[in-house]
């Protein structure tokens, strides 16, 4: 005889699946002279699974969260007549998620089955242009 106990994937509440995040408006002397936008926090809701945080809520060794979506400067590239900025994607501890790459254990410890970040503009070397913009950012849990 054989088996195996396995955990349940976890489903993301249908609130959270696709999000609009809507940024503040930024005025461009202040990202000049600051570098930065106001942060914009959002958070993903998982349901439906159960976590193994026994040990002082260890990082999830069986999980991992990677946001996708165009790169730039290690940031999110943003689409419209803007220029001279791009998406910067934090964590809950304000470290910075980059595109494509799977973000540490650490900060998959959740509260409440709740995952905090933070989106805010940052300034790249291009000349900064006023202007309205867009971007989209695709993310995926996977489990192993």
């Amino acid at each position: 005889m054989q088996g195996a106990i396995l955990s349940s994937a976890c489903d993301i509440a249908t609130v959270d699946r696709y999000q609009t995040v809507n940024m503040p408006d930024a005025a461009r002397g202040t990202l000049k002279r600051v570098g930065t936008g106001d942060p914009r926090h959002f958070y993903i809701h998982l349901t439906n699974c159960t976590f193994d945080t026994t040990a002082d809520d260890i990082p999830l060794p069986y999980m991992q969260i990677i946001f996708d979506g165009d790169e730039e400067q290690g940031m999110f590239r943003l689409a419209g007549n803007v220029s001279g900025i791009a998406l910067e994607l934090l964590d809950r501890y304000g470290d910075v998620i980059h595109p494509g790459e799977a973000i540490s254990n650490r900060d998959l410890i959740v509260d409440d089955n709740r995952l905090d970040f933070q989106l805010r503009l940052r300034t790249t070397m291009k000349a900064l242009m006023v202007g309205d913009y867009h971007a989209l950012i695709r993310y995926r849990i996977e489990y192993f």
